[in-house]
């Protein structure tokens, strides 16, 4: 919660965080957006390599499903059309992060 670093988008970014193993149902973000700015998520099997360079996200976890995340939040679950149970994706998964004018801090999953 002391926010010490993280990841800033001053415009638009976006980054796949490596595949994790998923120990709660749920995806948690603490993050910051300046007015205007939004986080939106989605989540993949696998993440990207060299070998293949674009993967497809989950179906029902794209970033077109995502509920776009705004303001500043410590603890805020990460929702997809307004479910937030992600325990359907497995013991492992990568996530991938679009960000508008918006700091990532942390996640918790």
């Amino acid at each position: 919660p002391h926010r010490l670093c993280g990841v800033e988008a001053e415009n638009e970014g976006r980054f796949t965080i490596p595949t994790v193993y998923r120990q709660k149902k749920e995806l948690r973000l603490n993050y910051r957006c300046a007015p205007g700015g939004w986080i939106s998520v989605e989540l993949l099997q696998v993440v990207p390599a060299k070998d293949v360079p674009d993967v497809d996200p989950l179906e029902a976890f794209t970033f077109e499903a995502c509920d776009r995340l705004v303001g500043d939040e410590v603890d805020q679950v990460v929702t997809w059309r307004g479910k937030s149970d992600i325990s359907s994706v497995g013991e492992m998964v990568a996530i991938r992060v679009r960000m508008f004018q918006a700091k990532l801090f942390a996640y918790r999953l």
